[in-house]
């Protein structure tokens, strides 16, 4: 059929009786070039999608009033609807012409089948298992597991506490490398003492401080009467101990 004649089935007359023909869909409008091809049917179900749309043509007695346009043109969403063979078109379908399901019947007669022959050439092995209960296993309680815990908790405690110490006290042989350093002279001596007696000072001084400002405030307080009496009383003790440690 060449490309001059409507490739719609039955449509003989339409080569001589120069009826404008109408180029198929691109077959790039997937749901158009289907709609078209399905709607004809016919030789064209079996063609490639761009033999079909470069050499078939649909006349344009194929299409409604609705789809035409002026100089004898078709509108960008027309498909061809009329004249089709009853045979080609697409049947609508119903709910009403829907045929309704077999009822399978059920017979006492044995249906003859090859898997029962195949399985008689397999044989089932069962894997015997003993699932016998095994005695004095008790099972871990919940205290149990908690007091598992707390004891490794305190076992890495100790540890840790133990390279702690460890890695703070000096061994034997650097505190014998210390003295040996430490000077001979008297005055030397002198010196080293005040050293080490540096950081007692500073802890002695700061609590002098911090018991004087205490006790004078208490005392200030008590007489302006934001604080009861006996609070007097307080701020004197802390006084008179804190003359007696100036003193030592």
């Amino acid at each position: 059929m060449s490309s001059k004649k409507c490739c719609v089935p039955g449509c003989m007359d339409s080569g001589k009786s120069h009826k404008t023909l109408h180029l198929f869909p691109n077959p790039v409008e997937t749901d158009r070039f289907k709609e078209w091809v399905l709607s004809i049917g016919g030789d064209i179900l079996g063609l490639n999608n761009e033999y079909i749309f470069k050499q078939r043509r649909v006349c344009h007695a194929h299409f409604e009033e609705k789809y035409c346009c002026r100089n004898n043109r078709i509108s960008n969403i027309a498909v061809p609807t009329i004249n089709l063979p009853k045979s080609i078109s697409l049947p609508i379908f119903t709910l009403s012409e829907r045929r309704p399901l077999r009822q399978l019947e059920y017979s006492s007669k044995p249906v003859p089948s090859t898997s029962s022959d195949c399985a008689a050439g397999f044989t089932t092995t069962f894997f015997e298992t003993d699932f016998t209960e095994k005695e004095n296993i008790e099972p871990m309680t919940n205290i149990q597991l908690h007091s598992h815990k707390e004891n490794e908790v305190v076992l890495a405690r100790k540890e840790i506490k133990q390279l702690s110490k460890e890695c703070r006290t000096p061994s034997l042989a650097v505190t014998q490398k210390i003295k040996k350093t430490i000077a001979t002279t008297h005055a030397e001596k002198k010196l080293y003492l005040k050293l080490v007696q540096i950081p007692k000072m500073k802890v002695k001084y700061a609590s002098q401080i911090f018991s004087r400002t205490v006790a004078s405030n208490m005392g200030y307080l008590a007489e302006k009467g934001i604080l009861p009496k006996e609070c007097e009383e307080t701020a004197e003790v802390l006084l008179f101990f804190d003359k007696q440690v100036q003193l030592v």
